[in-house]
């Protein structure tokens, strides 16, 4: 009661949180995930009703930062949802060695290992050790944790050796593995036993084949914004879906990825300027009256109570 919306739990800690929740096998229930009940206006025009707006989706429909920090985690437990549900932890990851204040779960199964990297703390980047000998730097993204993949199977004639970024999922269409991590950091995949080393570009896909394996990289700002239509996705928009695009002036230039893999760029829609709302006039603030009838008693409260 009174407290600022500030104190409750940041956008990047949720997402982490979210992250963490998988990697143990739980099923995660976001709640609120839209604020009010007056959702979208539906109800009466101008009306809130929230208790609270620190909710990833706002009362009036928009979509806000906590929304996109969400967005990356929940796309990777949608896409690998089967993997999470039929895979075991690798009780104390034998093989793999990280710093002591960091955390560490691998859950593997007949498709292979993926590896939860989290840590709360400030350290630009985690120090990773693999079993077999390599020897990884993770740089970590807003939410400070990844899913990265070992000897994870992807398709039937395509195995991802190590990474040092994080499974997205796969494109709507095209079927393209998508990865993702921190622009102006180097990325290294290793896939049927091609390894490369590449600088993750700031607010742009990046198309690559390594090990005959065609795949997406890009940074967290695209992972953020990546959308999958019917038969396509787009990258960098605030909102798309097969009926609408909506970008905002700080978008960065939007790329599509068609049904036959191909990636593009597109130009940004238009944005129309915001209307302008008329000046409220006598306004003023007063204390409600005595509820008619109510009587003697009332007195008032300092917050809620039961």
């Amino acid at each position: 009661w009174g407290r600022a919306l500030n104190t409750f739990v940041s956008s990047a800690e949720y997402g982490r949180n979210l992250l963490e929740f998988a990697s143990v096998g739980c099923q995660v229930t976001n709640y609120m995930f839209d604020g009010g009940t007056n959702f979208a206006h539906w109800g009466a025009s101008r009306i809130l009703t929230a208790y609270e707006s620190n909710y990833p989706v706002r009362e009036g429909g928009l979509l806000s930062d906590k929304y996109y920090r969400l967005k990356p985690v929940n796309e990777f437990i949608t896409q690998f949802g089967s993997f999470l549900a039929d895979s075991s932890e690798e009780v104390g990851a034998p093989g793999f060695t990280v710093p002591t204040d960091s955390r560490l779960v691998v859950r593997c199964n007949e498709a292979g290992r993926i590896l939860f990297c989290s840590d709360s703390g400030i350290r630009p980047r985690m120090p990773l050790s693999l079993p077999n000998g390599e020897a990884l730097d993770v740089s970590m993204p807003t939410i400070r944790g990844l899913a990265l993949p070992y000897e994870f199977k992807i398709k039937k004639d395509s195995v991802i050796d190590y990474a040092n970024v994080g499974l997205l999922g796969f494109a709507a269409g095209s079927a393209q593995l998508l990865l993702w991590g921190v622009a102006g950091t180097m990325a290294v995949i290793s896939i049927n036993g091609e390894r490369i080393t590449v600088m993750i570009p700031a607010a742009e896909v990046l198309q690559l084949t390594i090990g005959g394996t065609i795949l997406c990289l890009m940074d967290e700002t695209m992972a953020d914004r990546a959308w999958h239509l019917t038969d396509r996705m787009i990258f960098g928009a605030d909102l798309a879906h097969d009926g609408e695009m909506k970008c905002s002036a700080g978008s960065p230039r939007l790329q599509e990825l068609s049904a036959q893999g191909k990636l593009s760029f597109l130009n940004n829609p238009l944005i129309a300027p915001l209307p302008i709302l008329p000046p409220l006039v006598n306004w003023s603030a007063s204390l409600s009256p005595e509820p008619a009838g109510a009587g003697p008693g009332w007195t008032g409260i300092p917050g809620p109570c039961s």
